[in-house]
C-alpha cells in the first residue's frame, strides 16, 4: 500500500516539475524586465530632474520678463512726463521765437540798428534820463535772459529726447533677449517632455509584458497545484482497494499523511495577505536601495487580506505607497499593505485575520499591479518570509 501511495505521489511530483519546467527561464525574463524597467525609471528620474531645473529657469525668466515689462511701463510713463515737459519747453521756445522775430522786425524797420545812447541823450529832464536808463537796462537784460533761456531749453529738450530713446532702447533689447531665452527653454522642455513620454510608454509596455509573464507563471502554478491535489485524491481512493487485497495479511495501522494543500504556509498567526499569487520580489537590496518587504502579484482574485487580526492605524494615501493600510497586531507586530487600487477599511477599525482590507492595484510609485507587504515588530523591520 505504502509503495502504491509513494508511486502516485512521485508521479505527481514529476508531473508538477514538468509543468513548471519553463519557470526558471520565465523568472529570468521577469528579472531582465525588472532591470530594464529600473534603467528606464532612472532615465525618467534624470529627465524629471532636468525638467524641474528648466521649469525653474522658465519661471525665473518669466519673472524677469514681468519685471522688465514693469520697468518699460514705468519708463513709458516717465517718457510721457518728459514728452509733456518737452512740449512745455517747446511752447516757451516758440513764444521766445515770436518775441525775437518781433524784435528783428523792429530792428529791420528802424534801419537795422538801435542806438541806446540816442535814447538816453534824448531825455528831457534828469528824471526822464533815469527812467530811460532803467528802461534800456531792462531791455538789454531781457534780451540777454531770453537768449540764455532759449539756449538752455533747447539743450534740455535734446538731452531729454536722447535719454528717453536710450532708456527705451536698452529695455526693449533686454526684453527681446529674455523672450529669446524663454523660447529656447520652452523648446528644451518640450523635447524633454517628449522623451519622458516615450520612456513612460516603454515602461508601460514592459510592465504589461511582465504582468503577462507573471500571469502565465501563476496559471502554471495553479495547474501544478491541481495536479498534486488530484494525485492525492487518487492515492486516497486506491487505499481501500489495497486494504481489501491484503485482507489476509496482519492488520496494520497506516499513518500516511495526505498530500500537501496548495495554500501558502502560515506560522506565528500570520496568513498570506493575498488570494494566491507568487512573490515577484523579495526583501533586500533592489535598484540601489533596500526593498523593505515582499511583492506579490499574478493573482486572479485581487482581494487583499489582513495577515492577522488587529487594529487599523492608517488607511489612506502616500506618494510612494499609493493607497496603503497599516495594522497593529498583538506582541508589537505591525503589517503594511501598499499600492492598492481601493481601500475597504478606515483608521481605528478592528479587523480579523483574512478579512478583506482592499483591492490589489498599482497606485503610488509602482511598476505594475502588485501588493507590497511589510512586517515590523516594536519598530524593527522583519523579513515577511520569517513569519508567513
Amino acid at each position: 500500500m505504502k509503495k502504491t501511495i509513494m508511486s502516485i505521489i512521485l508521479i505527481s511530483i514529476i508531473g508538477f516539475a514538468g509543468i513548471l519546467g519553463g519557470t526558471p527561464a520565465k523568472a529570468e525574463s521577469v528579472t531582465a524586465i525588472n532591470e530594464e524597467i529600473s534603467s528606464l525609471e532612472e532615465q525618467l528620474q534624470q529627465a524629471s530632474a532636468q525638467l524641474k531645473k528648466l521649469t525653474e529657469t522658465v519661471n525665473e525668466t518669466q519673472t524677469k520678463i514681468e519685471q522688465k515689462n514693469q520697468e518699460i511701463s514705468t519708463t513709458k510713463t516717465e517718457i510721457e512726463s518728459l514728452q509733456n515737459e518737452i512740449a512745455e519747453i517747446e511752447k516757451r521756445i516758440e513764444a521766445r521765437n515770436v518775441v525775437l522775430k518781433e524784435r528783428a522786425r523792429s530792428l529791420q524797420e528802424s534801419g537795422g540798428t538801435v542806438s541806446y545812447l540816442e535814447v538816453l541823450l534824448g531825455a528831457q529832464s534828469f528824471s526822464d534820463f533815469i527812467n530811460r536808463t532803467e528802461a534800456v537796462a531792462t531791455i538789454v537784460t531781457a534780451d540777454k535772459t531770453i537768449l540764455e533761456e532759449h539756449a538752455r531749453d533747447m539743450e534740455r529738450v535734446e538731452n531729454a529726447k536722447l535719454e528717453v530713446e536710450t532708456r527705451l532702447q536698452s529695455l526693449e533689447t533686454m526684453l527681446t533677449d529674455l523672450k529669446a531665452m524663454e523660447a529656447e527653454t520652452n523648446q528644451k522642455m518640450q523635447e524633454l517632455e517628449d522623451k519622458e513620454g516615450k520612456l513612460q510608454a516603454e515602461v508601460s509596455t514592459l510592465v504589461e509584458k511582465k504582468e503577462a509573464l507573471l500571469a502565465e507563471e501563476a496559471a502554471k502554478a495553479a495547474a501544478a497545484a491541481k495536479a498534486a491535489e488530484e494525485a492525492a485524491k487518487a492515492a486516497s481512493a486506491s487505499q481501500p482497494a489495497a486494504q481489501t487485497s491484503n485482507s489476509t495479511a496482519p492488520a496494520t495501522t497506516t499513518n500516511s499523511a495526505p498530500a500537501p494543500a496548495a495554500s501558502v504556509k502560515t506560522s506565528g498567526g500570520f496568513g498570506w495577505p493575498a488570494v494566491g499569487g507568487i512573490i515577484t520580489s523579495y526583501q533586500g537590496q533592489r535598484w540601489g536601495r533596500l526593498h523593505k518587504g515582499i511583492d506579490i502579484a499574478g493573482v486572479s482574485n485581487r482581494a487583499i487580506l489582513a495577515s492577522q487580526g488587529g487594529t487599523v492605524t492608517f488607511a489612506g494615501w502616500h506618494d510612494s505607497f499609493g493607497n496603503y493600510v497599516k495594522i497593529n497586531h498583538p506582541n508589537g507586530y505591525m503589517t503594511l499593505y501598499a499600492h492598492m487600487s481601493s481601500l475597504n477599511v478606515s483608521a481605528g477599525q478592528t479587523v480579523s485575520k483574512g478579512q478583506q482590507i482592499g483591492v490589489m492595484g498599482s497606485t503610488g510609485h509602482s511598476t505594475g499591479m502588485h501588493l507590497h507587504f511589510e512586517v515590523h515588530q516594536n519598530g524593527r523591520l522583519l523579513n515577511p518570509m520569517d513569519v508567513l
